[in-house]
């Protein structure tokens, strides 16, 4: 490679053409925007989203660039996971949040429920708190005490994904299932109030019994009856859909104990089990069922906003850590998008790509500086 680089110099190869070679093969690896920072790059541009915190939540800039610097990946160990500054792939993290001081309002008045009415959030669903909803899973909307919904998905997940069966299919990618051979408890049922268009909402799709999912295991066809057996991860999900933001959907998530201790939260279990999930949906490999492959990102919503850090009219407030409230107030935002087979192919290859292109120009520099002293010595 030294000899024939050297006789194209000779031959008179120009400075320009270098330098377009090398120009070009380094963006080559710069090529990997997911398709929603896209379509908030458009918002940007058409000056949907106006305050500056709204478009730092998603690391873009008001020209409609991306922030490099804000996205973070995370990785997927159990039970429980820092989401913070690691290597970024295909899923991301941002680490923005907002943060503040709840003075209650809604149904949760000043408990774990509350939260500021005028503070920023991301779009992607309606806060439930501006029209008397409460971020409670409740098992009747009269009782002040329910569960944290901690985590929600955004409005701008793809389509498909915010669908009952869609939303199923994701959750069997990361590992959660219906319960047990699909049996329910019209009894156990919960119910959320998510504002004044979804006053009560019963969880899940609303036809059958598939409101709650608990972690299979690794086994979706029964990993679900181990985990009613022995205790782990479960959720409750709810659907939100606001003629302004469309559909978006609410997980109260929490891990628990087993059957013989009658599925008590376990120690911090609201807290483990939010972060668990969120582990797993944002492997940086993306996650998959039945030929389904799914990309997540993150949006934190620190506490004060729409939870308050604080056991108060939460289950089980006996499940904290010493000193801690029974879970910290944060709300997880994600937003789900879809991948087809061919666009995994064509990431690893575009992976594989620019490592041999970034060998390439490596191996182009060192020949040229050899060149060069080859030339003038």
């Amino acid at each position: 490679m030294h000899f024939s680089i050297c006789q194209e110099s000779r031959k008179g190869i120009s400075a320009d053409r270098i330098e377009y070679v090398l120009q070009h093969t380094d963006l080559a690896a710069m090529q990997m925007r997911d398709a929603k920072h896209i379509e908030y790059i458009e918002r940007v541009k058409s000056d949907e989203l106006e305050s500056e915190q709204q478009l730092g939540f998603f690391g873009i800039t008001r020209n409609g660039t991306i922030s490099l610097t804000s996205i973070m990946a995370t990785t997927s160990s159990r039970p429980s996971v820092a989401l913070s500054s690691q290597s970024r792939t295909r899923n991301a993290t941002t680490s923005t949040s907002y943060s503040g001081n709840a003075t209650g309002t809604g149904a949760a008045g000043g408990g774990a429920g509350a939260a500021q009415t005028q503070a920023p959030l991301p779009p992607g669903f309606e806060n439930p708190l501006l029209t008397g909803g409460v971020m409670l899973s409740k098992g009747n909307l009269s009782e002040p005490i329910g569960e944290p919904l901690n985590v929600i998905v955004s409005s701008f997940s793809s389509p498909e994904v915010l669908t009952p069966e869609g939303f199923l299919l994701w959750a069997t990618s990361i590992q959660f299932g219906v319960s047990c051979l699909g049996q329910g408890d019209e009894d156990s049922f919960q119910y959320a109030n998510l504002g004044k268009e979804n006053p009560n909402v019963r969880q899940g799709s609303a036809s059958g019994n598939n409101g709650v999912l608990r972690w299979n295991y690794g086994n979706p066809s029964v990993g679900t009856c181990r985990q009613t057996l022995v205790g782990g991860n479960h959720f409750r999900w709810y659907i939100q859909k606001t003629a302004k933001s469309g559909t978006a959907i609410f997980l109260a998530v929490s891990d628990e104990l087993s059957l013989a201790q009658a599925h008590k939260i376990s120690t911090n279990g609201y807290n483990v089990g939010r972060d668990h999930l969120l582990s797993v949906a944002l492997n940086p490999n993306g996650t998959n069922w039945g030929g389904h492959y799914y990309n997540a990102t993150i949006l934190w919503v620190d506490a004060g906003i729409l939870l308050n850090a604080s056991s108060e009219n939460i289950n089980h407030p006996d499940v904290a850590l010493p000193g801690q409230p029974n879970q910290d107030g944060r709300v997880a935002v994600l937003n789900i998008t879809t991948w087809t087979q061919a666009q995994v192919q064509n990431s690893s290859s575009a992976g594989a790509r620019s490592a041999a292109a970034s060998v390439l120009t490596m191996a182009l520099m060192i020949a040229l500086a050899q060149c060069a002293v080859a030339l003038y010595s």
